[in-house]
């Protein structure tokens, strides 16, 4: 049960971060697209691993990795 929030959670923080992005409301360096994809993935993240899912918990990390490396890079230029 806990895992289908987590996934529910995860799944509306990637698909909004992805419908502002298409909208044209948020450029793909913005900080609430970044946080809104960070959020979503950490979710999706604790889902899998609940499910024991290890294709999903690698994907997850790699996502989590790249978009913390983007968020990183942009407050050390700021």
């Amino acid at each position: 049960m806990l895992s289908q929030v987590f996934s529910l959670v995860g799944a509306f923080f990637i698909l909004l971060a992805y419908f502002l992005l298409q909208s044209n409301k948020v450029s793909n360096s913005s900080l609430l697209y970044l946080n809104s994809n960070l959020l979503g993935a950490s979710f999706l993240l604790a889902s899998a691993i609940i499910l024991e899912q290890v294709g999903l918990i690698v994907l997850q990390l790699v996502w989590i990795a790249v978009t913390l490396r983007v968020v990183l890079g942009k407050r050390k230029s700021e």
